[in-house]
């Protein structure tokens, strides 16, 4: 994958890099888009798109969600929830949440990557929050410590 070197050199050598240019790899080879979806009556509705973008970033979500797991022994994140308007929250585990900001962060970007994918490439907003419901990262363009 030449075109992820650059991408691995930024995020450093570790298995947790490894796990999140596979998921990055894994999107980059998925199929078309939501808003491409069509029903039998014709073009999707709005809510058709945001079930269809929410269904296909929980299968993603459950597999990054794994796969890191697997690397570093617990899964990051318990579950994902779609609030609407193209926004998701995701409860983050507390050992996630004792990482340092600059993983945080890498994680979260990678969340935001495959929630926008899903969506066809619409603005998105990613919430991450601590099992109480704190906000604790932000996404949407922006990268935002609470």
């Amino acid at each position: 994958m030449p075109r992820y070197d650059a991408l691995r050199r930024a995020l450093g050598r570790g298995v947790l890099a490894a796990a999140i240019l596979a998921a990055i790899a894994y999107l980059a080879a998925a199929p078309g888009h939501p808003a491409r979806a069509q029903t039998a009556a014709g073009p999707a509705s709005e809510e058709e798109l945001d079930a269809v973008a929410f269904s296909g970033f929980q299968l993603r979500f459950e597999e990054l969600n794994q796969r890191v797991g697997q690397a570093i022994g617990g899964p990051p994140f318990v579950s994902a929830e779609d609030l609407g308007g193209r926004t998701v929250r995701v409860t983050a585990s507390p050992p996630w949440l004792e990482n340092g900001l600059r993983q945080r962060t890498r994680n979260a970007m990678t969340l935001h990557r495959i929630w926008r994918a899903v969506n066809g490439l619409r603005k998105v907003k990613v919430i991450i929050a601590d099992g109480g419901g704190a906000e604790q990262v932000v996404v949407s363009g922006l990268v935002v410590p609470i």
